[in-house]
């Protein structure tokens, strides 16, 4: 091969491929009968999309934009949503069993009443999803999202979250611990000692001596705080705390 063709040859293959495109047939279809089973409608554009009651069992809607769409009472038993946006949809009432919707956007979406039965959700994204079934979502993914939370100092959403790991998993003990320390930093100085004191008695029933006696040196130091600080209420009390247990704290929490 001489320099020309070589040359030639490693533009060819530096030239990106387009992504293959939605079907538009297909897409026509499920728009204007609202039925279409096993359909290819693979990275769709259906944002805002009129979709009640919709036949889409078994189809294939990866890598789709559903943002915002309407589908309520939809049937998408089977169907593959794997990194989907359903970021807002409508999906109340809609029948998900089966469905993998693993990364997903699930982000404020409207799921109550909703069949995830045997649906994958690995690594969807499920903040502030409304309706969403106490059984569904993994409660590590929760965990880490009320952590993010309290890394940018939104506590109330923290709180949320870890609500939402220990509907899941009654037993989490650091879910229990990063809520009082949440709790604490909003000035719920009651809840925060009920939180630290259960995951304190959690984690040695799971024979993690070391984090209860961390959780059990919080809830002492908050039933106790420094002279100096007793009188200050919120607004820095929580975090006056937590530098008194020390940076073992944050290790246990944001691990």
């Amino acid at each position: 091969m001489n320099l020309k063709s070589f040359t030639m040859s490693a533009l060819l293959l530096t030239i990106a491929i387009p992504a293959q495109a939605e079907n538009l047939d297909h897409v026509q279809q499920l728009i204007s009968t609202k039925q279409c089973q096993r359909c290819d409608l693979s990275r769709a554009g259906l944002v805002l999309a009129q979709l009640t009651g919709a036949n889409l069992g078994q189809a294939n809607l990866a890598g789709a934009n559903l943002s915002r769409a309407v589908l309520a009472g939809a049937d998408l038993s089977g169907a593959k949503l794997a990194g989907a946006s359903l970021n807002g949809a409508d999906l109340s009432g809609a029948k998900l069993v089966g469905a993998d919707l693993s990364g997903a956007d699930l982000r404020g979406a409207f799921l109550s009443g909703a069949d995830l039965t045997d649906a994958r959700l690995d690594n969807a994204a499920l903040q502030g999803a409304i309706g969403l079934s106490p059984t569904a979502g993994n409660p590590e993914d929760f965990y880490r999202w009320a952590v993010e939370a309290g890394k940018q100092h939104n506590y109330e959403k923290a709180i949320e979250q870890f609500n939402q790991v220990l509907i899941r998993k009654p037993d989490h003990a650091l879910a229990y611990f990063g809520r009082a320390v949440s709790r604490l930093e909003l000035g719920d100085k009651e809840g925060a000692i009920q939180d630290t004191e259960f995951a304190s008695t959690l984690f040695s029933q799971q024979g993690q001596k070391e984090n209860a006696d961390t959780a059990r040196s919080l809830a002492q130091t908050i039933k106790n705080p420094p002279k100096e600080r007793k009188e200050k209420e919120g607004g820095g009390f929580g975090q006056s705390i937590i530098s008194v247990v020390g940076g073992l704290l944050q290790l246990l929490l944001f691990r």
